[in-house]
């Protein structure tokens, strides 16, 4: 064995990598659902100057690089038909400033005394969560209480979203086109023509819900909202708007600032 291989001791990082490493474990430890992508915009906003390869690398040597996620279960059961003629509005369709499109969808929250289910509404120009509702059944009041708590903030020209039986129903069709929204929706069995809601669904669901154990609807009802008010709307950075929060790309419009893309 040659002496130098004997005699090697492995030396201590710089200061300047141990803190980098201890904020990465520290943010991780917070955010257990973040991919490297969203940790490194938060490492960058607290002034670490990284790239997404060197936040990848050491996430690997750390052990926290995320599992592959297998395929999700079936949420969205249709039973309603939606007005004749009404279709997929959004190919082709350039969204480029708020309440242009709205999307909405379901999901359910298991508590400990059953599930309780989830309705939100999502501006899909800023990504801001606009409405959201849970209740202990799957029922046509919990899809309007989300869209109406989404209307005081503005309404939108289309509405998109699944065709369940909850978005489907007299009450809400009838609710939107009187304020003269446009309705969109996803083919049957097409569950990515609402991807973007879907996809709110999985967050919300996989970065909050999982975490945490909820014994009844009071307790699931106040900590999804919190989440939904507090973290994904102000504190959140979002891979499409640039790693900005929806609060801030929001902000940013009213400034005059544009789309990241």
């Amino acid at each position: 064995m040659p002496r130098s291989t004997l005699y090697y001791r492995p030396q201590d990082p710089p200061p300047e990598e141990r803190a980098l490493r201890e904020r990465l474990r520290a943010l991780a430890a917070a955010w257990p659902r973040y991919g490297y992508r969203r940790l490194t915009a938060l490492l960058r906003g607290e002034g670490f100057q990284v790239g997404e390869k060197r936040v990848r690398s050491l996430m690997r040597e750390e052990g926290l690089l995320l599992p592959r996620k297998g395929p999700s279960p079936r949420t969205t059961f249709p039973g309603g038909l939606p007005p004749e003629g009404v279709k997929n509005l959004l190919p082709g369709l350039a969204v480029t400033r708020p309440h242009q499109v709205g999307v909405a969808d379901l999901s359910y929250v298991v508590l400990g005394e059953g599930v309780a289910y989830l309705a939100v509404v999502m501006d899909l120009h800023t990504r801001k969560i606009l409405g959201v509702a849970l209740g202990p059944r799957l029922s046509q009041g919990l899809t309007l209480g989300a869209l109406e708590m989404a209307l005081r903030e503005g309404c939108p020209e289309v509405h998109h979203s699944d065709r369940g039986v909850q978005y489907t129903s007299r009450a809400y069709v009838e609710r939107l086109l009187g304020l003269g929204v446009r309705l969109s929706y996803a083919g049957t069995g097409r569950p990515w023509e609402n991807g973007h809601a879907e996809r709110l669904i999985r967050t919300i669901k996989e970065e909050w819900v999982a975490l945490r154990e909820y014994r009844t609807l009071a307790e699931a009802r106040a900590s999804v909202k919190a989440f939904v008010l507090e973290v994904y709307n102000r504190k959140r950075p979002h891979s499409a708007l640039g790693y900005l929060t929806p609060e801030a790309f929001s902000e940013s419009l009213l400034k005059g600032g544009g789309s990241p893309d």
